[in-house]
């Protein structure tokens, strides 16, 4: 089998990371040499560019063959005994140096699996870079992300430099034993990252609250990249765009929305001028046309209508359009339980009248873009939402075949979409599908009679007896129209008013 890696040809998946002392000196070693520390010392072959192969340092390895005391706590530095790492306050000639039981320790941040220092002194911890100083560690701001090639310097006397030996190249054996060890992470990325000279952060280091992580993709108004949050390991999106008005805009919008249905605005960075960086939350499970939906379960599918339904309705409520609904604009945040959110706010504005412009991605325009006697409302959003659903029951060649562009302006195009979602098996489902991509704005439901089926379809589903579920159903949709109740009900209605007549 290859090593894992070419410059580490040592490493086993169990390795996390290696300690150096900075010099070659005896006096830099000798914490290498206390007794504490023998099980984790290594003579470890490695390969420099600048110096050339061939060479052999000695240090120590931080590996799960000797795990930390605590996945918590993680390996700790210090002059405490049961420190992992013990480094002596006492030395031969020296008086006794400022070295805490516990001066800092090295642990994972519990979701993200990213490496972090802490410092736990009395006084600081501090990092350099080729003897440079970066950045200092106290108690007001403890912690931040550990990267590799950093010096840790403590005590004003040792020297500490880490080496992370994981890349692009050969993490993922790293992430599986990761992932055993600390069964809290959830998806984690590499632990070194990738440099990223598009998306590189311009301000100094001591500055900056977010580090590049990896570039993730771009679109009409930026580029989108995996950040971490330097004081906390947690993953973070980053979207890039030049600071005009499309960006001050999406801004603008998501600061006053708060629904659990949609992406969390956390911050706004400006990383060079002219420039921002709206800051959110990440979800590693990517978007919906990155799951096969047709595989949930029907209280899945019903759950995620829920809250997508959930969450256009309050957005409609204080008159913000989205103009974009599509499955790539609704992120997966959980598997287990569903969660579900609406992202990219670029087109989204107040709801004026007249709403004139066809923004929007093209094949989720509701009919009455393209429809002289239609106006662009609210209920045209319903119809996208729609559309998106039926990528529960259909896959996207059932749905979208190869048409030109202008087909999907075309009648044959929305009665396609009608068609299908009166192809869906589930009854409950093809109920609001059918009603949602109505052709006909007046026919089409409102947002607030598709919620209110869900709810009540929702809860008969997990109440047990069908009886108690069809009860449910015929009360359905109070102070609604026989015009506005599903086929389904209307049916059932219909059947019970002639029996009764019949008593009679």
């Amino acid at each position: 089998m290859p090593p894992l890696s070419d410059c580490f040809p040592g490493i086993t998946p169990k390795t996390i990371l290696y300690i150096f002392p900075v010099t070659d000196s005896a006096d830099e070693y000798t914490f290498l040499d206390e007794k504490n520390n023998a099980k984790r010392v290594k003579k470890v072959p490695i390969y420099y560019e600048e110096i050339g192969a061939g060479m052999s340092r000695r240090g120590l390895e931080l590996s799960w063959d000797a795990p930390p005391k605590s996945i918590t706590t993680g390996f700790r530095i210090g002059c405490d005994p049961s420190c992992e790492i013990y480094i002596p306050a006492d030395r031969e000639g020296i008086p006794t140096l400022p070295v805490s039981r516990v001066h800092c320790r090295i642990h994972f941040n519990p979701v993200s699996g990213l490496l972090l220092l802490t410092d736990c002194s009395k006084s600081k911890t501090e990092i350099t870079i080729g003897g440079k100083p970066i950045k200092t560690l106290t108690a007001d701001a403890p912690t931040t992300v550990l990267e590799s090639k950093w010096t840790i310097k403590i005590a004003g006397t040792y020297r500490l430099t880490v080496t992370i030996p994981w890349d692009a190249s050969n993490y993922k054996p790293y992430i599986r034993e990761l992932c055993q060890q600390v069964p809290t992470i959830q998806n984690p990325p590499q632990p070194a990252p990738i440099q990223n000279l598009a998306l590189k952060l311009q301000q100094p280091l001591e500055d900056q609250k977010y580090m590049d992580w990896k570039f993730l993709g771009s679109g009409g108004f930026g580029q989108v990249s995996l950040l971490a949050e330097r004081s906390t390991g947690a993953l973070v999106v980053g979207k890039r765009s030049v600071y005009g008005r499309v960006a001050r805009q999406e801004i603008e919008i998501l600061k006053e929305l708060r629904h659990p249905a949609i992406i969390s605005y956390i911050d706004q960075i400006y990383p060079e001028p002219g420039c921002s960086m709206l800051i959110m939350e990440y979800s590693p499970y990517g978007d919906l046309t990155k799951q096969n939906l047709r595989e949930w379960s029907e209280a899945d599918k019903f759950e995620s209508f829920h809250q997508l339904l959930s969450g256009l309705e309050y957005l409609h409520n204080r008159q913000i359009m989205h103009r974009d609904i599509k499955p790539q604009n609704i992120l997966v945040i959980s598997r287990d339980p569903v969660r579900l959110k609406y992202i990219d706010f670029g087109f989204s504005k107040k709801f004026a009248e007249p709403m004139s412009d066809n923004l929007g991605t093209l094949g989720y325009r509701a009919p009455e873009y393209y429809s002289k006697n239609g106006s662009i409302s609210f209920s045209s959003e319903v119809w996208a939402l729609g559309l998106a659903f039926l990528f529960f029951y259909f896959s996207r060649n059932q749905i979208f075949k190869k048409e030109h562009a202008s087909y999907f302006g075309s009648s044959a195009w929305y009665k396609r979409v009608h068609r299908r979602a009166q192809e869906v098996e589930s009854e409950r489902a093809r109920a609001i599908l059918t009603k949602m991509t109505e052709l006909s704005q007046s026919e089409r439901w409102e947002i607030r009679v598709a919620l209110k089926f869900i709810q009540r379809e929702t809860l008969s589903m997990s109440s047990g007896p069908l009886t108690r579920g069809r009860k449910r159903q015929h009360d359905l949709v109070v102070g609604t129209t026989d015009k506005e109740q599903p086929p389904a009900i209307k049916r059932q209605r219909t059947t019970r008013n002639k029996a009764t007549a019949r008593k009679r």
